[in-house]
């Protein structure tokens, strides 16, 4: 896993875009166990994703009691060999890796 981030600072404003790469591995129940209900999968693969942010965050009113400041940041992330559970008979439930998610969105704060 690793990130990169790059930041420009002003004096009332801070904007950002960081990237990130990581994974995660498939615990050894997710892989070997067997439970009345759960099999383990043994091909389970590690999820791998990436995320994009672009960012911003400023000071939106700074008054002798209290200063405001105000950010937005919109994100993207990609998974592959994303983990999904899935039943395998009436009662028993396993892993697998369902292929690529996406998601992005955005989000707002403020903060006193």
């Amino acid at each position: 896993m690793w990130a990169a981030d790059l930041q420009l600072v002003q004096k009332d404003s801070r904007e950002w875009l960081t990237y990130g790469e990581g994974y995660r591995t498939p615990s050894l129940s997710d892989r070997f166990s067997n439970t009345s209900y759960f099999s383990g999968n043994p091909s389970l693969k590690p999820e791998r994703a990436y995320q994009v942010a672009l960012g911003a965050e400023a000071e939106a009113a700074n008054l002798e009691f209290a200063k405001f400041v105000s950010s937005a940041e919109l994100f993207y992330r990609k998974i592959f060999d994303a983990f999904d559970t899935v039943s395998v008979s009436s009662n028993v439930q396993s892993k697998t890796n369902r292929g690529e998610l996406n998601s992005q969105g955005f989000t707002l704060s403020e903060k006193l």
